[in-house]
């Protein structure tokens, strides 16, 4: 068991910036990633359609043998809590490591949410962070737009700027200390989001996340022994040129970009 892959799944290219942080920490280990573009975005779907995808998936990469699943999406970490009652390997999400991270900025911050509509509209930030810090405040946005732009490439231009600037210029006063970046593509905005609200931290999912992965294979004597580096092998249910092009930036070795079917 403890030679067996880790399975890592998206709705497309953004979750590939957690599997980087993933690998940094536990950089022995095999990964197995599905981008499932095919059904991308996530974000503007029904609860109950977005759940029968997650379920898809998940079996699909059940079916890999891997030893862990890390949810590396917000929307399908949002709508996964069926999943537990059904199987019985470690399932790593990345919305309450990230909202606790978030809290580093004080109890009584306010923290500012950037989500697909999905995420905003299940509340499970607001929950999470509640929770933890009544004294905190949350300001929930929406930007199902970011992702969709992201995917198709449109990063780091004048159009994405200004994109990003109309979305955000109206929370620029609030005194936010912090912002969620509630979408794993967000972390590809990072510059335009930070030009937005100057002086806010930006709080990824990609380290909390790898860190809460290595606790849970420490605490359940689940990592692996080898010495040598680990694989990383890439899934699309959509087209795998396509997806080759679209993740230039993305740094890793990796076997390959093989297309599938659930």
């Amino acid at each position: 068991m403890k030679d067996n892959p880790i399975g890592v799944f998206d709705s497309g290219i953004g979750g590939l910036y957690v599997l980087d942080r993933l690998i940094e920490a536990l950089p022995g280990e095999d990964f197995i990633y599905v981008a499932d573009s095919k059904n991308f975005p996530y974000g503007t779907r029904p609860p109950a359609e977005i759940a029968g995808i997650v379920t898809a998936v998940t079996r699909y990469i059940l079916k890999q043998n891997v030893k862990a699943l890390v949810i590396a999406c917000n929307t399908a970490t949002a709508h996964s809590g069926h999943l537990r009652a059904v199987v019985d390997i470690p399932i790593i999400g990345v919305i309450e490591p990230t909202a606790r991270a978030a809290l580093a900025a004080g109890s009584d911050a306010v923290i500012a949410v950037l989500a697909t509509n999905a995420t905003v509209k299940s509340g499970i930030y607001q929950k999470y962070i509640n929770e933890l810090a009544p004294g905190a405040t949350v300001i929930p946005v929406g930007c199902s737009e970011f992702a969709s732009a992201i995917e198709s490439g449109d990063i780091g231009t004048a159009s994405s700027y200004r994109r990003v600037a109309a979305k955000l210029s109206p929370y620029a006063g609030r005194g936010i200390a912090a912002v969620i970046l509630g979408c794993t593509h967000f972390d590809l905005y990072r510059r335009e989001i930070a030009a937005a609200l100057p002086g806010a931290r930006l709080i990824s999912a990609a380290d909390p996340t790898a860190g809460r992965l290595e606790g849970v294979l420490r605490e359940k004597e689940l990592l692996k022994d080898a010495a040598r580096p680990g694989t990383v092998t890439i899934m699309t249910t959509g087209d795998a040129e396509t997806l080759k092009q679209q993740i230039a930036w993305f740094r890793r070795e990796y076997r390959g970009v093989y297309q599938i079917d659930l």
